[in-house]
């Protein structure tokens, strides 16, 4: 893992240079440019919380609004990165191919992509928050600790996928098929009460704990000790396997691609 981050640190110039150009060509030739990631996310929250909210009789409107605003906005950043993750070293293969750059290199670069798309869609997600609920703003000092660990969920987990997915293509099936079924058991657009006796799915499932931790830290919500022990677990054994799997196998990924 020191090798890693040592690369990391030391190109950090160049993933993240080569990340921006990927993000300035995605909305070349738009009129909003990336401002549709956010928008994208705030039409979508705008419909559901409307429908939602009528479904399940919520009296709050606002706090349902936030509830599923910010919920979206971190789902759909890390279930995109998920679905991708398993060709990316066959989207890079001629690269990979012809180049001596690391392995890490494209996982880094990957990661700075997530984010920079991530960043877009959150700021325009809490721009319209602030117009609803203009005292959430007081909530960002307690984002910190949650978005740290998102952040490293970021990058460890779909780097994790992509060089299984590299070994195993069932992985290109199997994870958007995941992904569904992750996003219809996770309480994101209901609250997790609405589970009853099945609140234990939401309990157990460290992928929604991690998206439900930072977006309850935002709308108020108190966070216990044990949800942040549970997280800080599940990075640390996660960035362990993914030095495991990385180092057995780093020698060979340029050929599985």
């Amino acid at each position: 893992m020191k090798s890693i981050i040592d690369y990391a640190f030391q190109s950090r110039r160049f993933w993240w240079f080569n990340a921006s150009s990927r993000t300035k060509a995605r909305f070349r030739r738009t009129v909003l440019g990336s401002f549709w990631l956010g928008l994208s996310t705030v039409l979508s929250t705008i419909c559901l919380a409307v429908v939602y909210s009528t479904i399940f009789n919520v009296d709050d409107r606002i706090n349902f609004a936030l509830y599923i605003g910010f919920g979206l906005c971190f789902w759909n950043t890390l279930s995109t990165s998920l679905s991708s993750s398993p060709t990316l070293f066959e989207v890079n293969r001629d690269c990979l191919h012809n180049t001596n750059l690391p392995i890490v290199f494209y996982l880094l670069q990957e990661w700075a992509f997530t984010i920079q798309s991530f960043i877009q869609t959150f700021a325009i997600t809490f721009a319209c928050g602030l117009i609803l609920s203009p005292t959430i703003i007081t909530s960002l000092p307690s984002l910190i600790l949650p978005l740290f660990l998102f952040l490293v969920t970021l990058f460890w987990l779909p780097a994790l996928i992509c060089i299984g997915g590299a070994r195993f293509q069932d992985l290109y099936q199997l994870i958007p098929v995941a992904m569904t079924l992750l996003f219809l058991l996770s309480p994101l657009l209901y609250y997790e009460d609405s589970l009853g006796s099945l609140h234990w799915v939401a309990d157990f499932n460290p992928i929604y704990q991690t998206i439900s931790v930072a977006r309850d830290s935002l709308i108020g919500a108190n966070i216990s000790l044990y949800r942040y022990l549970l997280l800080s677990s599940f990075n640390v054994a996660g960035l362990l396997l993914l030095n495991s799997t990385y180092n057995k196998l780093k020698s060979n990924l340029k050929f599985m691609a």
